[in-house]
């Protein structure tokens, strides 16, 4: 036997009980709705206007209750609990598809930002590297130019050249080793002559 929930009393309305029907297809017992109704002129459920007018006897069909139709409304059910089911199931692979989709979108943005980022960290070791090597010929330059002026201040009188030979000397050992004499270069020279 089928029995529904009502909200006044909180009793079950049965399909044997008198019940009454609100013009807003909301079910009662007669007795409470019209108690409410002395009080009220709303539907205690959805808060409507409701009038004695709209307020009318209903029987349920008992005859239509059979097993035949149990078994078409439980059968009608299964189908559209299967149907929704493999909908849901279709939007949850659906949904999957689209954060495997970000995510790799995410990841390919994250390799595009690391080769930039890579990109820019080799263009620094290059200028650092061009760097160093620039430092570097100027300290082999300078320690070139200590060992010329050494030789130049050796106490050996007969490894001594004279004034003109000496920057001529220094000037060819710069020429022989490619680099350019710089002009803090020949003020040293010039203080040493």
């Amino acid at each position: 036997m089928t029995n529904y929930g009502y909200c006044i009393c909180l009793k079950k309305i049965s399909i044997k009980n008198a019940v009454t029907l609100i013009g807003c297809e909301h079910v009662f017992h007669e007795k409470c709705i019209k108690s409410w109704l002395n009080l009220f002129s709303i539907c205690p459920l959805c808060r409507k206007d409701v009038y004695n007018s709209h307020v009318r006897k209903r029987y349920f069909d008992l005859s239509t209750f059979n097993d035949q139709s149990i078994n078409k409304f439980f059968r009608e059910n299964d189908e559209l609990y299967e149907k929704s089911k493999k909908e849901l199931s279709k939007l949850v692979d659906e949904l999957e598809v689209i954060k495997l989709r970000m995510l790799q979108s995410s990841e390919k943005k994250e390799i595009c930002e690391a080769v930039a980022a890579s990109k820019r960290i080799k263009e620094s070791i290059k200028s650092c590297s061009k760097t160093i090597h620039e430092v570097q010929d100027r300290i082999i330059g300078f320690l070139f130019i200590l060992k010329i002026a050494k030789k130049l201040e050796a106490p050996d009188k007969k490894a001594k050249m004279p004034k003109s030979s000496q920057i001529w000397e220094i000037c060819r050992l710069f020429l022989i080793y490619g680099l350019l004499l710089p002009l803090s270069c020949l003020y040293v020279g010039h203080l040493l002559f």
